[in-house]
């Protein structure tokens, strides 16, 4: 019994085959059908284009004006490696690029909360800034809008215009036989001006569709279609994506997305430079005041003790101790900048100010830490133009802040514990310098201790009159931070309906059908 069956099957399906060929109508029809439905389908579909563009993000390495003394005694050691956070990186550009505060004001910006569409189901046009018509609201609707409006307008054979405003099923607002310019009042929603544009001469449509919805329901959608990814893991290079049926609404969205961000880049550089020339103000008044004190201390000195040749021999002792002292001021100068960071930090009235970056601490993990903990500053500051304190994202944003802040002063102490280690080494020198200075009178060492104080001072003045010099400059430079690497481009060729996906799909279905009919007919007729 089992080989009758083996012998049957080969020819069980030659017959099988040869019954098919009495039905090749059937499969005709089919193919027929299944490929005029896939033309039909890629011709009233419209088509889509990808539209993409490339940025290379700048890295910008904050340099202060520290002395290479410092870097020797800091060489070796890693501090602050309780923070755990590095600069900004790409990622960190990533999530700005693609923010919702961003790509509101891109669409602000361009109207794309505004679509106009001319054309039946086989000739639909999608206008970009040259729309024969334009509609706008009278009292700002898009702002706080979140819903959409359709507008139907037709324009009759005698030039009358008939326009009516939907939202959903219902009609919110209707004119007929009106003359552009074009009031339309609504229910609820207030009133809609519609003009004529110079393309209506160039093109006049006799019907036009047209939806008008708030920024924020565009800018929604539009996050959803955009793509912006890393384009080299190794580099520092972004990749922005759309898919558009206008290919000019999509060229100029992704080329404001790139402006709007090297704004917001030299808008947050402006914020954190103005910042750091206002606390460069305080410290300078202060030191100014210091400094004339120790001054008017050594003139008094001088003067009560009848000291004339004094001041230069303490300059050439100094001098011949030029290595010491200098490494004696650098020491002194980097303490007085981390401690002045760090009583920054720790002053409730700055909670949420931007610590002052360009005080020339070299260590790495230090500045790159205090970096990020400024650009979480200036996010809740952007964040703070659209919403409350009270936004859930505000409240994330500042328990965030909270930790970085406890971590870059663990740094800083860690910092000013290496500063102490390091000025061990010069004790052995100050010990030897302290010798000489013993056997010199007392109002020699008692002036020229107030000298060296003198010095320390000036120094940590000028320095930071360096440092507030060099502030004032990146504030006055206008450097994008995204180099454009390709404007926004499209291929020719769409990108949707894919043609031989769509042919190749109706082509297996114009077959599969009919065999699934013979096969369920068979099954039928064997029952």
């Amino acid at each position: 019994m089992e080989n009758t069956e083996v012998k049957d099957t080969p020819l069980n399906l030659f017959k099988g085959i040869k019954e098919a060929f009495h039905y090749w109508k059937w499969f005709l029809i089919s193919v027929v059908v299944c490929v005029t439905l896939s033309v039909l389908y890629v011709w009233v579909t419209q088509p889509v284009y990808q539209v993409d563009a490339n940025v290379l993000i700048k890295t910008e390495s904050e340099k202060g004006g520290a002395s290479a003394a410092m870097s020797s005694m800091l060489q070796g050691f890693s501090f602050g490696s309780s923070l755990g956070v590095g600069g900004a990186s790409v990622d960190d550009e990533l999530l700005l690029i693609n923010s919702y505060t961003l790509l509101r004001q891109s669409v602000a910006e361009l109207g794309l909360n505004t679509r106009y569409t001319s054309g039946g189901l086989f000739s639909k046009v999608d206008y970009f800034g040259d729309s024969p018509f334009t509609v706008t609201s009278k009292d700002s609707l898009a702002e706080t809008f979140t819903s959409q409006i359709t507008f139907k307008l037709k324009v009759e054979s005698n030039g009358s215009v008939k326009v009516k405003a939907k939202k959903g099923w219902s009609t919110i607002g209707e004119v007929t036989s009106a003359t552009f310019p074009i009031v339309l009042k609504t229910d609820g929603y207030g009133d809609f001006l519609i003009e004529k544009t110079s393309y209506f001469e160039k093109n006049p449509v006799k019907s036009m569709k047209i939806v008008f919805s708030g920024y924020d329901v565009a800018t929604e959608s539009l996050m959803k279609d955009l793509l912006v990814s890393i384009k080299e893991k190794k580099a520092n290079g972004i990749n922005l994506s759309i898919e558009e049926t206008n290919v000019r609404r999509g060229k100029a969205l992704l080329n404001t997305i790139i402006r709007k961000y090297n704004e917001e880049g030299l808008k947050d550089k402006n914020i954190s430079a103005e910042r750091s020339s206002v606390f460069y103000d305080q410290r300078i008044a202060i030191n100014e005041r210091e400094l004339d004190q120790i001054e008017r201390r050594l003139e008094a000195y001088k003067i009560d003790n009848n000291l004339t040749d004094l001041e230069t021999e303490a300059e050439i002792l100094l001098t011949k101790n030029g290595d010491f002292k200098e490494k004696l001021i650098d020491s002194e100068i980097q303490f007085a900048t981390v401690s002045l960071i760090e009583d920054f930090l720790k002053d409730p009235a700055n909670k949420y100010a931007l610590a002052p970056f360009n005080l020339g601490v070299t260590e790495k993990t230090a500045s790159e830490g205090l970096q990020q903990y400024n650009d979480y500053l200036l996010a809740r500051i952007r964040l703070l133009n659209t919403t409350t304190e009270d936004n859930p994202n505000v409240q994330l944003l500042n328990e965030q802040i909270e930790i970085m802040r406890n971590n870059v002063l663990e740094t800083f102490k860690s910092i000013k514990a290496g500063f102490n280690f390091a000025r061990q080494d010069l004790v052995k020198q100050e010990r030897e310098f302290l010798t000489r200075i013993k056997k010199m009178p007392t109002q020699e060492r008692e002036f020229l201790d107030i000298k060296r104080q003198q010095m320390i001072k000036s120094e940590l003045y000028l320095y930071l009159l360096q440092q507030k010099e060099e502030s004032a400059l990146k504030l006055a430079t206008t450097m994008d931070k995204a180099k454009i690497i390709d404007e926004a481009y499209s291929l020719s060729e769409p990108v949707k309906p894919n043609k031989l996906f769509i042919f190749s799909i109706a082509l297996i279905l114009s077959l599969a059908i009919p065999i699934i009919i013979l096969t369920g007919k068979s099954l039928m007729k064997d029952l």
